[in-house]
């Protein structure tokens, strides 16, 4: 008798009251979430949410033209990677076989540098473009002697996914080798379910919050806020997108997450590099999520009488 095949679980879905009363944002609350660019949040909306410098992340719209509609959706980080730090360190042998004895010291104080795309998983950034260092002990190494003692570089990549109404996980995903040679030696590299190894996770808060400054009178169906770049002034053009629009907007970028494949250490991870290398897309795996954002509702019905389906009329009858 042939095995069943095993039923992929049904991912849950993240709930809660901040997802009720949908309705549309108005002009004043707009005003309120619209930076003149998404590196000025900083600045401009989180000091009044007691932002004190750690990660935050955030849902980023620009708007059309006549400020409409809704051109583009990302995700964006502020603030320091590491929880109270400035700085971690972590055992090199963890990502090098050669790394006996030594650590990797990481600081990453502007999560910026980590950019979205289309998903909730960053472009790979370089490990000369982090501020890091290699020690023994208490001694730092130089670059050249890192290199000789086999540690040729590294790049990295954030992946995020929503677990709260307020809050997601992020993995940071470590891949031994500096991007270009990386790039190079593995064909599918690119593709966000390429193996790497894990450096840090945790979990951070995103928003603004609906409940929280600049806060909105009343619930408008999405637990968190987005920040707003308009495409002229909103004193020229005064509109906004619907809260139908705002709210798919941000359901998709927030959907848009990925859970990565780790491997348990450096031999274990060039054995999956081998594998794929040899036997090409198909071995890359399509990891479930544990929960997932929801789909947005649907748009309400129209009123009786405001529209009505046109009724064809065949010839002849």
């Amino acid at each position: 008798m042939a095995e069943r095949s095993k039923k992929k679980k049904t991912v849950r879905s993240i709930s809660g009251p901040g997802f009720r009363s949908a309705r549309d944002l108005s002009l004043k609350e707009i005003k309120k979430l619209s930076v003149p660019s998404f590196d000025r949040v900083v600045e401009h909306l989180l000091p009044d949410l007691g932002w004190k410098g750690d990660l935050y992340g955030s849902v980023g719209l620009i708007l059309s033209n006549d400020n409409k509609s809704i051109v583009n959706g990302n995700f964006f980080l502020s603030g320091q990677l590491f929880p109270g730090s400035e700085s971690k360190r972590f055992q090199a042998a963890k990502f090098w076989s050669a790394g006996t004895d030594l650590d990797l010291q990481l600081s990453i104080n502007n999560a910026s540098i980590f950019n979205f795309s289309s998903t909730l998983t960053s472009d790979f950034v370089d490990g000369s473009d982090v501020t890091h260092a290699f020690f023994k002990g208490n001694q730092r190494l130089e670059t050249e002697e890192a290199e000789a003692a086999g540690i040729p570089g590294f790049c990295l990549r954030l992946f995020v996914a929503p677990s709260k109404e307020t809050f997601a996980k992020l993995t940071l995903v470590l891949y031994p080798l500096p991007l270009a040679v990386l790039l190079e030696s593995q064909l599918l590299a690119e593709n966000v379910r390429f193996p790497g190894l894990s450096v840090f996770s945790g979990e951070f808060p995103i928003g603004p919050p609906q409940t929280a400054v600049p806060r909105t009178p009343t619930p408008y169906g999405c637990p968190i806020l987005p920040v707003v770049i308009p495409g002229s002034p909103l004193t020229d053009f005064p509109n906004t997108p619907s809260g139908i629009e705002i709210r798919r907007k941000i359901a998709e970028v927030l959907r848009a997450a990925v859970k990565p494949e780790i491997k348990n250490g450096p031999a274990m991870l060039l054995k999956r590099w081998t594998e794929i290398q040899n036997a090409g897309p198909s071995k890359l795996l399509n990891k479930q999520l544990d929960i997932m954002w929801p789909l947005p509702p649907p748009a309400p019905p129209r009123d009786k009488g405001e529209y009505k389906e046109p009724v064809m009329v065949l010839s002849g009858q």
